[in-house]
C-alpha cells in the first residue's frame, strides 16, 4: 500500500511517496532526489532532504505512526528553519505566504 504527500514551495514541486516494502522517496518537480528504506521509525526525525538552491535546504520529517504515516516539511534558509508543509497539523501564515509566492 502506498501514501503520497505532495506540495508546492513557490514554483517547485514536492512530492513524497512512502510504500511499506520500497520505503520512502522524495521526488523535486518529477525528479528523484532522496530515498529512506528505514522500517521502524521510532522517533521523529529527518529522513529525506534536497538543496532547493535559492530556495534553502528542504528536509522531510516523519511522525512514527503504527498503522500510518504522517510528515512535516521544514525548508532552511540559513539559521531560520520554517515550518511549510505538515500532513496533520496547520502551518503558520508566513509559511503560507511563501509556498504561495
Amino acid at each position: 500500500m502506498a501514501k503520497e504527500f505532495s506540495f508546492k514551495i513557490q514554483d517547485t514541486k514536492i512530492r513524497i511517496v512512502n510504500t511499506w516494502f520500497h520505503g520512502v522517496k522524495l521526488y523535486v518537480n518529477g525528479e528523484y532526489r532522496d530515498y529512506n528504506n528505514q522500517f521502524f521509525i521510532l522517533s521523529k526525525q529527518v529522513l529525506l532532504s534536497a538543496n532547493l538552491e535559492d530556495l534553502g535546504v528542504l528536509e522531510i520529517e516523519v511522525k512514527p505512526g503504527v498503522i500510518s504515516m504522517e510528515l512535516d516539511a521544514y525548508l532552511e534558509q540559513g539559521r531560520e528553519r520554517l515550518h511549510i508543509y505538515s500532513s496533520h497539523d496547520r502551518i503558520s501564515l508566513k509559511a503560507q505566504r511563501l509556498i504561495r509566492d
